[in-house]
Formats: structure tokens, sequence, C-alpha cells
């Protein structure tokens, strides 16, 4: 039986969050696993999701966990806000970058299939 990964649309080097929020076509979205989830205080997220084109520690940290692996699938960070309930946030896939070269907002994410530090 075969695995069905959830996906999401990346878009290359976005300034904020609404760029990620743009209409797009399904297939366009890529598979996805979450390798680790970052959880920041709120005034950290909310200058992470208005500014998505800045270098971050977090991201320089964890930088060798995000890629793309032999199969297509698309191996990021899930960054949220602590002490939220809603089940969304961004994926960062940086490529080795310490900036959030490929960024996807996601919602409904499974923290089962997240791997948290």
């Amino acid at each position: 039986m075969k695995t069905t990964r959830p996906t999401a649309y990346f878009v290359r080097r976005p300034s904020n969050i609404y760029d990620l929020r743009r209409p797009h076509l399904m297939s366009d979205e890529r598979p996805y696993a979450i390798e680790k989830h970052i959880r920041l205080p709120v005034v950290d997220y909310v200058n992470f999701i208005t500014d998505l084109q800045a270098d971050r520690p977090f991201i320089e940290e964890n930088r060798h966990l995000c890629r793309i692996d032999e199969k297509g699938l698309w191996r990021c960070l899930l960054v949220t806000q602590q002490e939220n309930n809603l089940a969304c946030g961004v994926l960062v896939m940086s490529e080795g970058e310490v900036y959030p070269k490929y960024c996807a907002f996601v919602r409904d994410w499974d923290e089962g299939s997240a791997r948290t530090n």
C-alpha cells in the first residue's frame, strides 16, 4: 500500500507570508516531510513572517536538515508561533542557506509527522 505524503506550494525567495498564500495549481505542490519543529515567541514569529528574506540563526543551526532528497521529498523545518493553538505555520526549505530560500504556508499539519526537538 502506498502512503500519501502531504504536499505544499513552495515559493522561492518570498518576501513575507502574503507571498505564500497566493492561488496556485495543485500540480505545483510538492511532497514534504517535517524534519524539525521550531516554535518562536510571538514577537519573533511576527518578525519572521514579515521578513522572510532575512538570515535567521535557527535556520543556520538546522540548515543541514533542509534538502530535497533523491525521491523528490522536500525535507523542511516547520516554524510556528509558541502558545498558538492554530495548526498552521511556515515550512522552510533553505537548501543549505541561512535564510528561507523556499517557504510554504501550511494548515492542519500533523504533529505526529514532525520530528520535535
